[in-house]
């Protein structure tokens, strides 16, 4: 771990702080999302450790699936857990979360955890595994022993309810889509968050993955 101190007002070490213009191509508005989710989320008390990558991947998670769902919901099937809960499955969902290839969550986030200084690939083969076990079997989230101060989606909720209105417009899709990866790579160096960059990696993608499953279209519709 980066000693946790502020560099010119921030908690990323230096090698982060250098290296996010060199990660960006255009506006990062991811950047403003992990602020916003920063501001709302880690300055409550009792917040945890887990709180701020856990939230932007959730989101991260929503924003694929109903951008996906409004271009390709032909590509779903609908599922329910062994106790009862309603999931959506989507190979291009899925693809854009967990592949290890350019744009994917699963790249930004290993990019991420490489720059921030971490000391072993994320093993994602095996998140994704458990993500999937835990959520054909519990409906739930597979959070790989990290303590957080609510579950994923009660943490978006403190942000904000519902982001549907800005999935209407195809561009707003894709820039939402791209900045919610962005911000998960920057929540993999935020030092406050006392996370090893590995581990924050595999929480973001098993939450990112769960939140990309779970059937939010009750919600949407809302």
């Amino acid at each position: 771990m980066h000693k946790i101190e502020r560099h010119n007002g921030s908690w990323f070490p230096v090698s982060v702080i250098d290296a996010v213009a060199d990660l960006q191509d255009g506006p990062d508005f991811g950047w403003s999302l992990f602020q916003l989710i920063v501001q709302n989320i880690d300055s409550r008390a009792g917040a945890r450790a887990g709180d701020v990558a856990a939230t932007l991947a959730f989101l991260a998670g929503k924003i694929v699936q109903r951008a996906t769902l409004r271009d390709h919901p032909e590509g779903f099937q609908l599922h329910i857990s062994a106790n009862g809960v309603a999931y959506l499955r989507s190979e291009l969902v899925s693809h854009k979360l967990a592949a290890l290839s350019p744009g994917t969550l699963a790249s930004a986030l290993i990019e991420a955890a490489v720059i921030a200084g971490a000391g072993s690939f994320p093993q994602f083969a095996m998140v994704v595994h458990e993500a999937s076990d835990a959520i054909q079997r519990r409906g739930s989230v597979e959070l790989r022993g990290i303590e957080l101060s609510d579950g994923p989606r009660e943490l978006l909720s403190l942000v904000q309810e519902d982001i549907d209105s800005l999935l209407v417009d195809p561009f707003n899709r894709a820039v939402l889509v791209r900045a919610a990866i962005q911000a998960c790579g920057h929540a993999i160096g935020y030092q406050r968050a006392r996370l090893c960059p590995t581990a924050a990696a595999e929480l973001s993608l098993s939450v990112a993955l769960y939140g990309g499953w779970l059937d939010q279209r009750e919600t949407a519709r809302r």
